[in-house]
C-alpha cells in the first residue's frame, strides 16, 4: 500500500536473468536502503521494506523512491512512508 506503515511489499517482474540493483532512495537521491543487488533469474518477486535504512535505523516520515536497475531497464517509483 502507498501510504505504507510499518512496512511495504514490493513486487517486481524480471523478463531476463541477469544482473538487477533494486534499492531506497529519499528525496535528495541518498541511498537508505538496497534491497537486492546481484544475479536475479527470470521471474516474479516480492520483497518487504521495513522502513529502516542498511544500518537497522528507522527512517524518517517522508517520500521515498524505489528503483530498479537492471542492464536493460530502469524504473522508479515513488513512495510515502507514514509514521
Amino acid at each position: 500500500p502507498n501510504p505504507f506503515n510499518p512496512s511495504t511489499s514490493i513486487s517486481y517482474d524480471i523478463a531476463k536473468t541477469g544482473q538487477i540493483d533494486l534499492a531506497i532512495y529519499d528525496l535528495n537521491g541518498r541511498l537508505i536502503k538496497t534491497l537486492k543487488n546481484g544475479e536475479a533469474k527470470r521471474g516474479y518477486y516480492n520483497v518487504i521494506w521495513d522502513a529502516k535504512d542498511d544500518k537497522g535505523v528507522g527512517v524518517s516520515t517522508g517520500i521515498y523512491f524505489i528503483k530498479l536497475t537492471s542492464l536493460s531497464f530502469i524504473q522508479t517509483h515513488k513512495i510515502l512512508y507514514l509514521k
